[in-house]
């Protein structure tokens, strides 16, 4: 499975030269050998800043996203940046292109996270972070797969695309369920996929394991900050991806998360943030910094959103 999924995905499909491959189309992000190409690794990123610049310059920002295609070591960075600390700087190295479990689609991913540190709205980082103006790591996963990349695949022709993939039953039922629309359940299951793909890599580096059938059942006292585990991860992706509040004309404001995640309070059961990481709390009336005053401790402050 994981060699198909190294065929995958950028754009529109072009027929494979190699007559001894065994699958149907090759996409150019990719040459013969299934390796990302420079050309293809900067189409991603050019395509993420046409995309993104307006909704950076409506926050009064500027997006810049910078590949070091040159660079092996697998890295991804976000910055505040300028005097006035009006650029939204992304860097990403090439060699996240060429790992092997990364897909281009995973690639795109991990520029999702990144804007997502910009977008994902509270929980913030705190002290001693020393970045308060970014999203927590889980919100971060959880946008790139509810908002990011649905905008992102959403140019492509999706039903033709995964008409070529092997998808797990569950990932098919679920992204079905929630979205009757074939061309919305290929997207759904398309950005799935590319979730596996960055959960896999970020699992074998630990040495671990991660599946769509074995969610991490851990239930936080309080929001974690930094990075979570790979199958959190996952499961974060994953209940992004099924959330179908997202659209193309939905407002993103970094104040605001209510236009595009879902909560369990509106009667959601799939695309919610998943109790690994988050815990959520009642009430419209908890601002930002409201929320980091409350003792995890106090039942009666603070207690997970039902």
């Amino acid at each position: 499975m994981l060699g198909l999924f190294l065929l995958l995905f950028f754009s529109s499909p072009v027929l494979s030269q190699d007559d001894g491959s065994e699958e149907k189309y090759l996409y150019y992000l990719y040459d013969h050998s299934g390796k990302m190409v420079k050309e293809g690794f900067y189409r991603i990123i050019h395509r993420f800043e046409t995309l993104w610049a307006s909704v950076a310059e409506e926050h009064g920002k500027k997006l810049v996203i910078v590949g070091e295609w040159n660079s092996y070591s697998p890295q991804a960075e976000v910055f505040l940046e300028g005097e006035e600390k009006d650029i939204w700087l992304v860097k990403l190295t090439g060699g996240l292109g060429i790992r092997r479990l990364m897909t281009a689609d995973a690639v795109a991913g991990v520029i999702c996270h990144e804007l997502g540190h910009f977008l994902g709205g509270v929980p913030k980082k705190i002290p001693p972070e020393n970045s308060a103006w970014s999203s927590v790591e889980g919100g971060a996963d959880y946008f790139a797969t509810a908002v990011c990349l649905r905008r992102y695949f959403r140019q492509d022709n999706n039903r033709e695309i995964m008409a070529q993939v092997s998808v797990p039953p569950l990932v098919q039922e679920k992204c079905r369920n929630n979205f009757p629309g074939p061309e919305e359940a290929a997207i759904c299951e398309r950005t799935a996929m590319a979730s596996f793909s960055m959960a896999s890599f970020d699992a074998h580096r630990k040495g671990l394991v991660v599946s769509f059938y074995t969610p991490d059942l851990t239930i936080v006292s309080s929001t974690l900050i930094r990075t979570n585990a790979p199958q959190c991860r996952l499961d974060t992706y994953f209940q992004g991806a099924l959330c179908p509040k997202s659209r193309d004309n939905t407002t993103i404001h970094d104040a605001d998360t209510s236009t595009w995640a879902c909560t369990r309070e509106e009667g959601y059961v799939d695309g919610v943030r998943p109790l690994c990481w988050f815990n959520p709390l009642r009430g419209p009336e908890i601002t930002r910094e409201k929320y980091w005053e409350f003792d995890p401790a106090d039942s009666q402050q603070k207690t997970p959103d039902k």
